[in-house]
This record gives structure tokens, C-alpha cells and sequence, in this order.
């Protein structure tokens, strides 16, 4: 029976030396290398959140911009309006109902388009149309020329040919019975 303990004894020290000796060593390391992987992981999302915040911080300024942008533009249409209802067009047809700005707001939508377009040419034909500095070219290409500077400055795609003869409305007849409407 001594013997058996003995053996037992022998076996079992030899197998927790193996286990020591072989596993253990192995086992430690796969533990560490995971809690260090663990570790990274961590520090690596933290740096991923912190990209994300930033980029979401680029992105809402971006989008502040561009609807500053948008309301310069369309600001700027809306007093090029104004200016074309006071012109007379043709002495066949009725004026123009004229359509009011104030130079608060033409001067608002000038230093609006200043402030947030990249194109300066944009700029200078909106001061080129409200000035009629320019003789050679017909007021609706003008305008027609600066609504494809705000499409190509907004994004909104490439130029569109657009008719001089329809670029801007100065009058529509409406019947007084909407059933003799054709």
C-alpha cells in the first residue's frame, strides 16, 4: 500500500510538474497577451470615439456652412428679383409689379455671398447685374449665368442651359374664374 501511495505520490508530482512546467507558462502567457489585448481594445475604442466626435463636430460645421451658403444664395437671387421688377422690359407689355428690398438686405445678401463663397466670380456678377455694369450681355443671361455660379457653388450639379427668354418672370395673367382656366 505504501508503494501505491508512493507511485500515486510520484505520478501525481510528476504530472503538476508537467503541468507547471509546460501548461502553466502557456496558460500565463494566453492570460496576459488577452488582458492586454483587452487593454488595447479599450484604448483603441476610446480613440475611435474620440475620431467620431470630431468628425461629427467637422460635419455640423460643414452643414452650418452650407445653409449659411444656401440662404446667401437664395438671399441674393431674391434682391437680383427685386432689381428686375423695377426694370422695364419691353414697352409691348405690362410692367412688372415691383417687388421691394431694402439696401439693408442687398447689402446683407452682398457681404453674405462674400463671407461664404469660394467663387468670387460669383460675387462680382451679383455687383455686375445690381449695377449694370455690364453692356455686352443681355440681364437674363446674367442671371441665368449666376444661377449656374450658385448651382456649381452649392453642389447642386453642372450648368444648365437656360432659355434668356424665359430666365426671368416679370409678369403671369391669371384668369379672374379659375373654371375659364384652360
Amino acid at each position: 500500500m505504501e508503494t501505491v501511495n508512493l507511485i500515486a505520490t510520484a505520478l501525481t508530482a510528476a504530472i503538476l510538474f508537467c503541468f507547471i512546467k509546460y501548461y502553466f507558462p502557456k496558460y500565463l502567457i494566453k492570460k496576459a497577451e488577452n488582458l492586454a489585448t483587452k487593454e488595447d481594445i479599450r484604448e483603441i475604442t476610446r480613440e475611435v470615439e474620440e475620431v467620431k466626435s470630431e468628425i461629427s463636430k467637422i460635419d455640423a460645421i460643414d452643414a452650418s456652412r452650407r445653409t449659411v451658403k444656401l440662404e446667401a444664395c437664395l438671399n441674393a437671387l431674391a434682391i437680383l428679383d427685386a432689381h428686375f421688377s423695377h426694370i422695364q422690359w419691353n414697352a409691348d407689355m405690362k410692367p412688372p409689379q415691383k417687388q421691394m428690398a431694402t439696401i439693408r438686405e442687398a447689402r446683407e445678401a452682398h457681404s453674405k455671398l462674400i463671407l461664404t463663397c469660394d467663387d468670387i466670380e460669383l460675387v462680382n456678377l451679383f455687383c455686375e447685374i445690381l449695377f449694370q455694369k455690364s453692356n455686352t450681355q443681355p440681364l437674363t443671361d446674367q442671371l441665368n449665368k449666376f444661377r449656374n455660379l450658385v448651382r456649381r457653388e452649392l453642389g447642386f450639379g453642372g450648368e444648365k442651359e437656360l432659355d434668356r427668354n424665359t430666365a426671368w418672370i416679370a409678369t403671369i395673367v391669371f384668369s379672374e374664374d379659375p373654371s375659364k382656366a384652360s
